[in-house]
């Protein structure tokens, strides 16, 4: 049997760097959905407060 090769850092330098690529855009994907999240709940709110007023504006127009 032949024993197996040691892989020296020179040789797993180029796997590392993609999968740290890989590792970065990860990062920035999930970062970019929180922001999109945080957005979207923000805008809800706000579209939620304007229904409340002109509700609000429609009930003191009819009294």
């Amino acid at each position: 049997m032949r024993a197996a090769p040691v892989s020296t850092r020179e040789d797993t330098a180029p796997l590392d760097a993609e999968w740290q690529s890989i590792h970065r855009r990860r990062a920035a994907l999930a970062r970019a959905d929180r922001f999109t999240s945080h957005l979207m709940s923000y805008a809800a709110g706000i579209a939620t407060m304007a229904i409340i007023q002109g509700v609000a504006l429609i009930a003191s127009r009819l009294n």
